[in-house]
């Protein structure tokens, strides 16, 4: 597990011990699916908090919801509603999304849809993104132009003050049950959301259907990679999501 230390205002990031870990950050699985909490460290797991946890829990949610409109940027869009929640501020994941798509510096620049979801913690923990007022988040109007904008020095000051002091990976596995309990465990102790990965089935538009709920059926139909923020869980007709 890579553990990088905690939450950042203004101060120098060395100050913080960064502790790099080569073996993770080049294991493509763990680029892709690892489960990423911003910010801070986890605690260690307490013996009894699978006792003492509800059935269902949320987190106070950010009054900004912001949409990704056409773009694929789920993951700068999960990020900014990490932040928010962390904070109370909200940021613009237009920002994010420009600096992990354009000029090389990431991984994700080199793909031709979507990003990887540990760049959009890259992007915060170097860089941070600047706030919403400086940088409006209209995906819907101009979906070919979202990526393109002019960076002012205003924008560059606001976002540096928005860095976070590194990001944590819960969990490395396949097993999508640990993962879960990883991430509620999480949750539940730190009262912080996390920034999660699924691979999304075309099935699962039928949760529109369904009040938005995801039929518990053997997944069909193609496959994407999607990101998101998870602040909660709730028990629906005896199962958990």
């Amino acid at each position: 597990m890579s553990i990088f230390n905690w939450f950042k205002k203004e101060e120098e990031f060395d100050q913080f011990g960064l502790v790099e870990d080569p073996q993770k950050e080049e294991d493509p699985r763990n680029v892709l699916y690892s489960d990423i909490a911003l910010g801070f460290a986890a605690a260690e797991a307490e013996d009894d908090v699978r006792h003492v946890r509800p059935d269902n829990f949320r987190l106070e949610r950010p009054a900004a919801v912001l949409n990704q409109g056409k773009v694929p940027a789920c993951v700068a869009h999960s990020g900014a509603h990490v932040f928010a929640q962390m904070t109370g501020k909200v940021v613009s994941p237009r920002d994010g999304w420009n600096r992990m798509k354009t000029g090389g510096e990431f991984p994700s620049s080199k793909l031709s849809y979507g990003a990887y979801l540990v760049d959009i913690a890259r992007v915060m923990t170097k860089y941070g993104m600047t706030d919403l007022d400086l940088l409006a988040n209209d995906p819907v109007s101009d979906p070919a132009g979202y990526i393109n904008f002019l960076r002012t020095p205003a924008m560059e000051r606001a976002a540096l003050k928005n860095r976070i002091g590194g990001y944590t990976f819960l969990f490395s596995s396949n097993d999508d049950l640990e993962r879960f309990e990883a991430v509620r465990d999480y949750i539940w102790r730190e009262k912080k959301s996390v920034l999660f990965s699924v691979t999304w089935r075309g099935s699962y538009q039928s949760a529109k259907k369904e009040g938005g709920v995801v039929k518990l059926e053997a997944p069909s139909g193609k496959s994407v990679g999607h990101a998101m923020c998870v602040d909660g869980w709730k028990k629906i007709n005896g199962h958990e999501y």
